[in-house]
């Protein structure tokens, strides 16, 4: 994602796309949400390696 990896503001990545500010932030609302779905089966494994408790 342009705005986690480049620190990329919503109307710099709506410039440089050529779409709307909005169709920016339903983008990334969109994807960070598909991220917390998918991923959410996995909380359990990713916080025991984050405290090292394997």
């Amino acid at each position: 994602m342009m705005s986690r990896k480049q620190h990329l503001k919503s109307n710099k990545i709506a410039l440089e796309m050529d779409i709307s500010v909005k169709m920016v932030e339903k983008y990334i609302s969109r994807a960070l949400k598909t991220l917390r779905t998918e991923l959410a089966e996995y909380t359990g494994i990713i916080l025991c390696f984050i405290f090292n408790i394997l």
